[in-house]
């Protein structure tokens, strides 16, 4: 917000303000500042002008704005300066490799942000196989669907949660299971494991007589 005021005791005509935003800051249409022309100010009067930039990247951003007015009239604004930071949300998965049929399947997953801003309503979602069928799930993760939910809430930087999640296999094969954390400001990231479900080895011997009772020296 820029307020230009004319502290003078006459007319100031054709004004304009200028404020060049520094770079890695910019306007929503793309311009790297702006030019606005207001008129004249009477004695006393003052103008607010306000807008809006967006942050490219992370740091700190110093902004000052200037006006000029007919007879050479110019001010310079003060300084303001803006942080930008940003939450950098990773994530891990772990389960077995392999399993047997008829098993628990258990997923670990591990949620961190390595940013130096909060992720503010950060969600985990792990979305349940199609060949398995959700147990139970940790730390308050409940079932919506086809996916366990997690609401994290804000995750401060170098925070982290760990919550676990629980399947059974509905027959052989591969188990794929993915993660997804996702909040505000932050891309969403995944991870993914796969478990082979095999059988259990089994050997059944049997024995029947075909024929009984039979004469003695006859075969069976």
């Amino acid at each position: 917000t820029l307020v230009v005021s004319n502290t003078g005791t006459g007319i100031a005509r054709n004004i304009q303000v200028k404020d060049s935003l520094p770079q890695g800051l910019k306007t929503p249409d793309g311009r790297h500042g702006i030019i606005q022309d207001i008129g004249m100010l009477r004695a006393g009067e003052s103008r607010e002008i306000t807008f809006t930039a967006m942050a490219e990247k992370t740091g700190k951003f110093s902004n000052s704005a200037t006006v000029v007015a007919e007879g050479g009239l110019q001010a310079e604004s003060n300084t303001t300066t803006t942080v930008v930071k940003q939450p950098v949300l990773t994530i891990t998965k772990k389960g077995p490799e392999r399993i047997y049929t008829g098993r628990d399947i258990t997923y670990t997953i591990g949620v961190s942000n390595k940013g130096d801003g909060p992720a503010a309503s950060a969600i985990l979602e792990d979305a349940i196989p199609g060949n398995a069928t959700f147990v139970k799930a940790s730390q308050g993760g409940t079932l919506s669907g086809s996916a366990v939910t997690w609401n994290i809430g804000t995750l401060l930087p170098r925070d982290s949660r760990k919550v676990s999640v629980t399947f059974k296999d509905r027959g052989l094969g591969k188990v794929t299971n993915t993660a997804t954390v996702k909040a505000v400001c932050v891309n969403p990231v995944s991870a993914t494991v796969t478990t082979q479900v095999v059988g259990v080895a089994a050997i059944l011997l049997e024995v029947i007589d075909i024929t009984d009772p039979i004469e003695v020296g006859g075969n069976e």
